[in-house]
């Protein structure tokens, strides 16, 4: 069995009308529905295969039971896929739709982990007061630099304030679209979330980036649990940058145990 547990399912299938013309090849009385929901049954099957995107061993007639149909209707509708979706076992353009990914979740992970622990050493050494003892004089703390931005910043000045302030919302929700496209779409993105997300930019300077969002997505993308593929529960672009949520993400919590 493939080690993967899930598949893509591209937006324009339902209204795809190679699927209309298989529906008509069939002598016996079958719907669009019909074709659609044995499509859906072969993506899964095939999914699960090895290698993948292959239905050898299927069963009409288990399909059959499974979905309520006539074995008849099943049998009717894989002949009819034949040159459209099926050639012989293998789906068409399995390869194309469902891309096995170029790059190392396992890497992936261990970047970004990585990536955090150093953040985290970082914000820790800049909250040390170093004394020096021969001169019984401390280093400036974390707190007198934030007091000394924040009035640069209210003076009209202090390019890290500005930088800070600017989130580019729309890039973000953007770069999460593209990268989780299996996720729920933010297509409203109120004030609330707005909010968090530029809290969440503001909290240091590393995220002040755009690559570090897209690499933050990218980490999102391995967690079974994060994407759905183990319980009906999907992240959304709201729960991940809420403060708690995304620590607890940031943090490793939802990575998958036994990958990492």
């Amino acid at each position: 069995m493939a080690a993967e547990h899930w598949f893509r399912w591209h937006h324009g299938c339902v209204t795809d009308p190679k699927f209309r013309v298989i529906a008509l090849r069939c002598v016996t009385s079958v719907t669009v529905g019909h074709v659609l929901a044995v499509w859906a049954s072969m993506l899964e099957y095939a999914s699960q295969a090895s290698p993948r995107g292959q239905i050898e061993g299927w069963d009409d007639e288990d399909c059959a039971t499974l979905l309520g149909f006539a074995t008849e209707q099943v049998c009717a509708i894989r002949n009819a896929m034949q040159g459209k979706t099926l050639n012989g076992n293998t789906l068409i353009a399995w390869n194309k739709r469902q891309p096995k990914r170029n790059d190392d979740s396992k890497d992936r992970v261990r970047n970004f982990r990585e990536k955090q622990r150093d953040v985290t050493q970082s914000n820790a050494e800049k909250r040390t007061v170093t004394l020096e003892t021969e001169t019984e004089t401390e280093t400036e703390t974390e707190t007198e630099k934030e007091k000394a931005n924040t009035g640069t910043a209210a003076a009209g000045a202090g390019q890290g304030a500005i930088k800070a302030e600017n989130c580019p919302q729309a890039q973000i929700i953007a770069l999460y679209h593209e990268l989780l496209p299996e996720l729920p779409p933010a297509r409203e993105w109120p004030d609330a979330n707005a909010a968090q997300l530029r809290a969440r930019w503001r909290s240091t300077p590393e995220r002040q980036s755009l690559d570090w969002w897209r690499k933050f997505f990218g980490y999102v993308h391995e967690s079974d649990f994060l994407m759905g593929r183990k319980t009906d529960f999907q992240a959304s672009l709201g729960w991940l940058v809420k403060a708690s949520n995304f620590a607890k993400v940031v943090n490793g919590n939802y990575e998958n145990r036994g990958n990492a």
